[in-house]
């Protein structure tokens, strides 16, 4: 197999300097966040400053196609006591969104249960058997979170069984709409709502909102930022409002399983940050779904018990623990599969018995950063092959999935990642024909990583006042990524291994970079090719640290390379 190119190729922003000095002295920031903004493509100074405040309006809901109709078959449905399911899903998206549509509709005094589907026996969305199961229990109306858009069969079916269904989607639609008594999608055509990128909490947060015209929705926004962030919809638009609202109710929520997965991650009242949903809060709530218990992080959704709560999130930890253990074992196998198969291909199509269903999207995602190519794990179950797929950028996965729709019994999801269900016998046609897609679609720089890059920066323009006026950023996340700079040939004046078995680097930069403090996280093993190096261009993102109530300035190294060496060809991006 031709390995990927093992530098990162660093897409440096050269933002147009008269545009940056114009912008600058309108906002009255400094020349580095007018470099970020204006390479963000924010150079008029009223977005800008819309941008920065993220203070707009939010959208009407009843702007949404079909908000009224759903609207008033669950107003019926609480009038006249019939029982009402919210169809949820195992990831933290549909989590959130599942429990504040319950908490939603019990606070107007609807008969609400919830259902949540297993990950390992059930799979995504709706399906016939819980359906039926509802139906039994004399569930009258089903609303859903984040599924229901192509279950055209499953909305027949759920109609025969003498159920309404309310439909609450962010994913494609297909090219007929499911017959329900509403379809919430923005997605969907003919939609006249101006916001398109919404996770699932998202819309089910606009369902509350025409649910409650009075106000009281607003205590759901530490729901909807939690979901929002987790499921790496682009923090932009009406997405960095709902965002950046719901952080500041989450920094006070008053939500018992929420403080003590905020307690379990590490996050103080001041340090509840996009950073900690990402790697904190998600994390812990999709591992209960990976793991086939996706109902515990429901009830710390939902619990008003303290107690409980706590011992729930400790359940949730050990499920954590559990499910990192899973996904090293298989990777560990899916490599050994690649060293002994694998051949120059375009993309990585591995199948095997046995592989757990909730880590395939994860350990798709390891291959796609070790071997930059798309990949696609399958677990063979009987006659069927279950499996998670992972692009690349400039991939586009549910198109190609789309090329081999005949060889699949099911598949959906993102461009960038997607699920798929095939016969077992299928797997070899298969990987052969997904091979033909990528290699007929990828360009031979596609598997070269790239790191963007906002601009070159100097080290008297980096203090504790830019990380201060950086912050009017965030939340930062997918689509709005924390802002990256390029120090160039700064001074080493030390180096040194630092952490458990030295796997990280800290850096001293000399007297000509102000004396700056850099920490090059799991880079330890890079410290022999320091020896004896005087000057560094470093790839980095500027931090405060607190610790015992003082500020430190810490540069977080995302890549480093030596001046005297190959240099890294610099483009932009252009």
């Amino acid at each position: 197999m031709t390995p990927p190119a093992s530098r990162v190729e660093w897409v440096v922003g050269r933002p147009d300097p008269e545009r940056v000095v114009s912008l600058g002295a309108e906002l009255g920031v400094s020349r580095v966040l007018a470099a970020v903004l204006v390479g963000r493509g924010l150079a008029e100074p009223e977005k800008a400053r819309a941008f920065l405040s993220a203070d707009g309006e939010l959208y009407d809901p009843m702007a949404m196609a079909d908000m009224e109709r759903a609207r008033q078959r669950i107003m019926r449905a609480v009038r006249r006591g019939e029982p009402i399911v919210v169809y949820g899903d195992y990831d933290a998206d549909g989590l959130t969104g599942m429990a504040l549509l319950v908490a939603c509709l019990r606070r107007i005094g609807g008969r609400v249960d919830y259902y949540i589907p297993d990950r390992l026996e059930e799979g995504y969305g709706l399906k016939d058997a819980a359906l039926r199961e509802l139906a039994a229990r004399g569930t009258r109306l089903v609303v859903t979170v984040d599924s229901g858009i192509t279950a055209i069969a499953e909305a027949e079916l759920a109609a025969r069984l003498g159920m309404d269904l309310v439909i609450t989607d962010h994913h494609a639609p297909g090219p007929c709409l499911p017959p329900a008594a509403a379809v919430l999608n923005p997605l969907r055509q003919g939609c006249g709502y101006p916001f398109k990128e919404l996770a699932g909490v998202g819309v089910a947060f606009k369902l509350a909102q025409a649910m409650l015209p009075e106000g009281g929705w607003e205590e759901y926004l530490d729901l909807v930022a939690v979901g929002t962030i987790a499921d790496a919809v682009p923090l932009l638009g009406e997405n960095r409002l709902l965002v950046r609202r719901g952080l500041a109710t989450l920094r006070t929520t008053s939500r018992p399983g929420l403080q003590q997965l905020l307690a379990a991650s590490g996050a103080t009242s001041g340090d509840v940050t996009a950073g900690k949903v990402i790697y904190g809060l998600g994390p812990r709530l999709n591992a209960a779904g990976r793991m086939g218990r996706a109902e515990v992080a429901a009830e710390i959704l939902l619990t008003d018990d303290g107690g409980r709560a706590r011992t729930l999130v400790g359940q949730l930890e050990e499920f954590n623990r559990d499910r990192r253990s899973l996904e090293a074992q298989m990777v560990k196998e899916a490599e050994e599969m690649v060293a002994a198969s694998h051949a120059g291909g375009a993309c990585l199509v591995l199948a095997r018995a046995g592989w757990p269903t909730g880590v395939l999207g994860i350990g798709a995602a390891r291959l796609v950063e070790r071997h930059r190519l798309p990949t696609v794990l399958l677990t063979i179950e009987g006659s069927k092959a279950r499996g998670s797929a992972r692009g690349l950028p400039g991939f586009d996965m549910l198109q190609a999935l789309r090329a081999c729709h005949d060889l699949l019994e099911s598949y959906g999801g993102h461009p960038g990642a997607a699920g798929l269900v095939l016969d077992a016998g299928r797997v070899t046609e298969f990987a052969e024909r997904l091979q033909e897609v990528a290699g007929s679609s990828l360009a031979p720089g596609d598997r070269r990583p790239r790191m963007m890059v906002e601009a070159e920066v100097t080290a008297k323009e980096i203090d504790g006042q830019l990380v201060r006026e950086l912050a009017l950023l965030e939340p930062c996340g997918h689509g709005n990524p924390p802002p990256l700079f390029v120090l160039r040939e700064a001074p080493l004046a030390d180096c040194r291994a630092v952490g458990q078995d030295g796997a990280h680097l800290r850096l001293t930069l000399g007297p000509g970079a102000g004396s700056l403090r850099a920490m090059a996280f799991r880079m330890g093993d890079s410290l022999d090719r320091l020896a004896g190096v005087s000057e560094l261009d470093l790839a980095f993102t500027p931090l405060l640290e607190r610790w015992n109530g003082r500020e430190s300035l810490t540069l977080a190294v995302r890549d480093f390379d030596i001046p005297d060496g190959d240099r890294r060809d610099e483009t932009d991006g252009s």
